[in-house]
């Protein structure tokens, strides 16, 4: 078990929390889970998943307080290279916040 005491200020891959294809298809349309999909609007008509909350990823720091609910678990999905950074975003305001891998 890592303690959280001896992380740098810089962060590691380790502190993320990923959730898998499997658990995303179980959990999908649960109450207690917000999905959340950053994309530009040209790609929002190819891939969107139903009940969705979508954001473009210029607004998504200005918007993300007003359409999220904190007591929900937020997904986040896309490519999660890419999708770190809003994962910083919202674990810094203490969301609870997890990665589709």
């Amino acid at each position: 078990m890592r303690s959280r005491k001896l992380d740098s200020a810089l962060k590691t891959r380790l502190d993320i929390r990923f959730l898998s294809k499997k658990k995303f298809s179980k959990v999908i349309y649960k109450d207690k889970y917000q999905i959340v999909d950053i994309r530009w609007k040209h790609q929002y008509n190819k891939n969107h998943v139903l009940f969705a909350t979508t954001f473009t990823p210029t607004n998504f720091q200005y918007q993300f307080a007003q359409k999220l609910n904190k007591h929900n678990k937020i997904i986040i999905m896309g490519d999660w290279h890419r999708m770190v950074r809003f994962y910083r975003m919202l674990d810094f305001a203490q969301y609870k916040v997890y990665l589709l891998k």
